[in-house]
């Protein structure tokens, strides 16, 4: 009963915290209270907790594009670092002005913890329904590793399950390529999950198959669960690659032949055919001794 007691002190605690760092409030306060300051975007450094979550650079080239015809709306939330400042809010706009050379840039200053400046950067990417899992991810790690947050604790604050928070902190296992391609938008979560299971040799070959033939999730969760119960005999596929010229996969149930032309599949389904009637030819009778 007593270890209840200090579970429930430490969500309420979390929770007490999380809501001090509603984003919208706190803007809406520092806006009212502090000036607003243009600042050089050289001396603005990303995210120290972030900067590992690449952004693609088509979306940014994008945004930069929408700040040069419409200008700043809204001022970006950074806090004091040595000589220079870090971005707390805004980080997509700030790295979309750094690669047009947009500056300065209106910024809002603020005094902010490493702490209070996780909790602020959750709060942010929850709230978005286009949120960036690798930022998720990062942020989640941080709190978990330096504050020590319990997984559960963080589910029931930002409302998922616990498993998803696993499984999203999990992401961070992953080849930094292949992490890069997540945070651009290139890979989805989807696919991300699924080849996170995986040994990276066999992850590298899967992810080339993924942009090369467009596979689904389903498609790759198929895949990942033949390798894992050894469907997928590596051997055996290049035996059958080679003999019937195609690309063999499978999973469970079902096995799956891909032909670079019309002509090598007739070849292949005339051999099946032919190779099935064999099998069923009677066998000639034995000459009868009577």
């Amino acid at each position: 009963m007593n270890n209840n007691k200090i579970i429930d002190q430490d969500l309420k605690e979390l929770v007490k915290k999380f809501a001090k760092s509603d984003v919208i409030r706190d803007m809406e306060k520092e806006y009212q209270s502090n000036s607003i300051k243009d600042i050089e975007t050289k001396l603005i450094d990303d995210n120290a907790f972030l900067k590992k979550a690449k952004l693609s650079e088509t979306l940014l080239k994008s945004i930069g594009e929408t700040l040069k015809k419409n200008g700043f709306r809204t001022p970006l939330i950074v806090r004091g670092k040595k000589d220079h400042y870090e971005i707390v809010l805004g980080r997509k706009r700030l790295l979309a002005a750094k690669m047009l050379k947009i500056s300065p840039i209106p910024c809002i200053v603020l005094n902010v913890s490493d702490e209070d400046l996780l909790f602020t950067l959750l709060s942010d990417i929850n709230d978005h329904k286009e949120r960036n899992i690798v930022e998720m991810a990062l942020v989640l790690d941080k709190i978990i590793k330096e504050y020590n947050y319990s997984q559960n604790n963080l589910a029931t604050l930002i409302h998922i399950s616990r498993p998803q928070v696993t499984n999203i902190v999990r992401l961070l296992t992953l080849p930094e390529p292949v992490l890069n391609d997540l945070s651009s938008g290139r890979l989805t979560y989807g696919h991300a999950k699924a080849l996170v299971a995986l040994p990276e040799s066999i992850m590298q070959d899967l992810l080339k198959r993924i942009y090369a033939d467009n596979l689904s999730v389903h498609d790759v969760e198929k895949l990942v669960y033949a390798y894992k119960h050894d469907v997928n005999d590596e051997k055996f596929k290049k035996k059958i690659d080679s003999k019937y010229h195609c690309d063999s996969s499978y999973a469970r149930l079902q096995v799956t032949f891909k032909f670079n032309s019309e002509n090598e599949r007739d070849k292949f389904l005339a051999e099946l055919l032919q190779n099935k009637s064999k099998k069923r030819a009677p066998r000639p009778r034995k000459p009868s001794s009577k």
